[in-house]
């Protein structure tokens, strides 16, 4: 049986990438087959589909494009379940983080799925694993966050940014937030204590300092961001930001600048289902793309104007 997929042969531009047919995948008995009805973008794909930095393409394939299907999150109904699986059947909306989702079909593991709840749509559900497994493994794991501390989120607007900004509130800090004028309404309606509109105030110029200064963009040198923390506060630059400077961060190896790359795992799934359940998150969306425009989404969430989350639907239109 076959399935729509959204494919690219090469490294280059949102032209490179298209939709066409494709073997659907088979159940294993460790496995679950699930019909993806809505997947995110992220950073991570239009890195990959333009192969950039080019030290990327060691993991991507030198060449060309080893996997050739993008897209790292999903939500979507359960099919089929393999002999050895329990606690999911057929019918059960989840949601999840692996690759390839840019696609109508895929397999996974119990491990890197969680039971939807029922007030998300699949569109909202999807938004959620990357982002918010980021978000909240750079503040908890790096930043060491407590109640208390004092919060910088320069990026708040984006995918990270409106996760990392709830998450904050959630521990018990006081959050400062920095995005764009025509985002400060957004951003202060998630929870955050003060708005910095960039466009107004020169960070480096800001007489605050943070025990945790969160930065989902790298728009100031490292420098800049490292001035803004406490004696004993922390620098994280996460990986929606610059490649570069993360790279120069994971060499640099200075004690309180960290690089964070997010690491699923099922416990971290479960309280991010377990805090979406109670409705401390929410998912702010920015545009919904048909699967056969996902060479545009991707492009848009590139472009760095996105608010929240950008989403494709393998929904036909």
């Amino acid at each position: 049986m076959f399935m729509r997929a959204a494919t690219q042969k090469k490294y280059g531009p949102p032209s490179v990438m298209s939709v066409r047919a494709i073997n659907r995948p088979v159940v294993s008995d460790e496995t679950l087959l699930i019909r993806v009805k809505a997947a995110a973008v992220n950073p991570y794909d239009w890195r990959f589909m333009r192969g950039k930095p080019k030290l990327l393409r060691l993991k991507s394939g030198v060449f060309g494009p080893k996997t050739p299907i993008l897209g790292v999150d999903f939500a979507g109904i359960v099919e089929d379940v393999g002999a050895r699986v329990t606690g999911y059947a057929p019918g059960d909306a989840v949601f999840g983080l692996k690759a390839g989702t840019f696609t109508e079909y895929l397999t996974a593991l119990p491990s890197q799925i969680a039971k939807k709840p029922a007030h998300l749509s699949f569109e909202e559900a999807a938004g959620v694993p990357a982002s918010a497994y980021t978000s909240l493994q750079a503040l908890r794991n790096c930043g060491g966050i407590q109640s208390g501390m004092k919060v910088l989120i320069n990026g708040a607007s984006g995918g990270v940014g409106t996760f990392a900004v709830q998450l904050a509130k959630y521990f018990g800090t006081h959050v400062t937030s920095v995005c764009s004028g025509r985002n400060t309404e957004l951003v202060a309606s998630l929870g955050a204590d003060e708005v910095i509109d960039y466009t107004q105030t020169d960070l480096a110029v800001l007489d605050q300092r943070f025990d945790i200064v969160l930065d989902n963009v790298g728009n100031h040198s490292i420098r800049v961001f490292e001035s803004l923390r406490t004696p004993e506060g922390t620098y994280v630059a996460v990986a929606a930001g610059n490649i570069s400077r993360l790279l120069w961060l994971a060499v640099r190896k200075a004690k309180r600048s960290v690089t964070m790359f997010g690491n699923p795992n099922p416990t971290d799934l479960e309280l991010l289902r377990t805090l979406l359940e109670s409705r401390t998150l929410r998912v702010v969306i920015d545009r919904v793309f048909p699967l056969e425009q996902v060479g545009e989404a991707i492009g848009y969430l590139e472009a760095g104007r996105a608010r929240g989350k950008v989403l494709v639907s393998m929904e036909t239109t």
